[in-house]
């Protein structure tokens, strides 16, 4: 199967997209900078095909989607995994980081969708939002990210009943703390240092 997966640079997307390949897939592993693009490369997995995308590019989304449909001519998965997470108190987190934050989780997401969407009826294929635990309860000094989770999965569950009658299917992945350089980069400290975090290798074999 033709896998888009975005966020492939560290952490669980870069899992994933390693695992997937594994599974006998071919993934385009979408990533932002010419370093990660050669690390994908340098990974030397069969069937592992970096891809430049960008969610909060509108240039790059289509030239992504243009060149998937130029090389393989179908797709049947979307992941879309790429995030950024905006932590601080709501009285202090500035609005253009609250911008940042819901054009990155939620418009970009929303765009990708919109890209893939002609391959992806054709191939009555599947897409996956990846969320967070974030997206179902949320923390203090967490609420710009927690905000871009909830509304990623009210888009999910609209998209799940749109989609239906064409076959596509769409799935929400919620993961808790996860310790990537995502992860590690939250705030406040306590969520950092917390014993929860697991690690992107098991997450992603439980979830595939």
């Amino acid at each position: 199967m033709e896998i888009l997966l975005s966020g492939a640079s560290t952490g669980i997307g870069r899992a994933a997209a390693i695992q997937l390949a594994r599974k006998s897939h071919s993934v385009w592993a979408g990533v932002r900078s010419q370093k990660a693009f050669d690390d994908v490369i340098k990974a030397n997995v069969k069937g592992l095909q970096p891809v430049f995308l960008d969610v909060c590019d509108e240039k790059s989304i289509v030239e992504c989607v243009s060149q998937i449909k130029k090389k393989a001519g179908v797709l049947h998965g979307l992941v879309n995994n790429a995030g950024i997470a905006v932590g601080g108190p709501v009285e202090a987190v500035k609005l253009e980081d609250w911008r940042r934050q819901f054009e990155t989780n939620v418009f970009g997401q929303v765009r990708v969708i919109q890209e893939c969407l002609p391959l992806l009826r054709e191939s009555k294929g599947r897409i996956v939002n990846v969320s967070s635990i974030a997206g179902k309860i949320s923390s203090p000094f967490l609420a710009p990210y927690s905000a871009s989770k909830f509304a990623l999965e009210a888009i999910s569950d609209s998209l799940r009943r749109e989609l239906q009658r064409h076959g596509v299917k769409v799935v929400v992945v919620e993961p808790g703390p996860i310790a990537t350089p995502f992860g590690r980069s939250q705030k406040p400290m306590a969520f950092r240092r917390s014993m929860l975090m697991d690690r992107p290798w098991p997450m992603c074999t439980a979830v595939l």
